[in-house]
Order: C-alpha cells, then structure tokens, then sequence
C-alpha cells in the first residue's frame, strides 16, 4: 500500500509499505479521509522529541473498518480514531480517562498514522461515526472538536 513515511527530521516520501498486521484488540481501516493539519507539519519539522523514524505521517482521519480483532468493532463500521492510543490498562483508562493515560502513543509521532491507504488502530482508540456526520466533518473531528464517552460508544 502507498504511505507518506517521515524518515529523518523534514524528510518525507511516497513509499510502499506492508500492509498492517493486527494483533487483538486491534482493528484494520481503510482510510477515507486523512486531514493535515499544524500538528503534523510540526511534527515533520521535529519539534516533536519522541517522534520515531520512520513512522508514517498523519493523526486525523475517518474510514471504514475492514477487519477487526476487537468485539466492539464490525467490519463496515464507520469510524475515527482519537489522536493518541491509550493502553487501556493505567490507573486513568481504567476510570474511563483515556485522554490522561499515561502510556499513550501518538499517531504519526511515535505509532505509524493515517497518510495511508489502510491502518492498524487499536480498538482502544476508535470512535463510532454516526450516519449523519459526513466523512468530511468527521475527518476534522480528533484534533479540533472530539468529545467521547464510553457511556454513548461514540461521538456527541
């Protein structure tokens, strides 16, 4: 599949790479939409300390779910995933706080992201699109306007 890949600091290209390999709890999606924002601009120019090279590039996008190793996910299902990848596990994800989890790792920064054809996102890291939402708003939805709750098993 073609990926934009960082490989050093301000360096990137259009490469071939492997397709994902999913371990459990993780889920296999075919990218939509990816947006580029300020983040991933950083990131490329290396204010960003734990970024790996190489890794590919991307932290915002919306897709369609083609293989799941997590319950909670079917294929067909329309989702986006959060900006980081909680461990599921710490003291805050164990109370439902993912956003301070403490082992998290970041699309496009130190896990491969979304400037992809497909991903691997864990399951712990995806959120439900409702129907209503087109994918070019919910493209925009991880940096800018997210909110989620384990409550609703989606967005709000």
């Amino acid at each position: 599949m073609k990926a934009v890949v960082v490989y050093e600091k301000g360096k990137y290209e259009i490469r071939d790479v492997p397709m994902p390999k999913l371990n459990d709890g993780d889920v296999l999606i075919r990218i939509n939409y990816a947006a580029l924002c300020y983040r991933d601009l950083l990131q490329l120019a290396g204010y960003y300390p734990r970024m790996k090279y190489p890794v590919i590039l991307g932290h915002e996008a919306v897709g369609v779910v083609v293989e799941s190793r997590d319950p909670r996910f079917k294929s067909g299902n329309r989702v986006v995933p959060l900006l980081h990848e909680p461990d599921g596990v710490c003291e805050f994800c164990l109370r439902g706080l993912d956003s301070y989890c403490i082992n998290a790792l970041s699309y496009g920064e130190n896990i491969d992201g979304f400037f992809a054809e497909y991903a691997r996102v864990s399951g712990n890291a995806l959120v439900k699109v409702p129907d209503e939402v087109p994918d070019e708003l919910a493209v925009l939805v991880p940096c800018v306007i997210a909110w989620y709750t384990r409550d609703s098993g989606g967005l709000v």
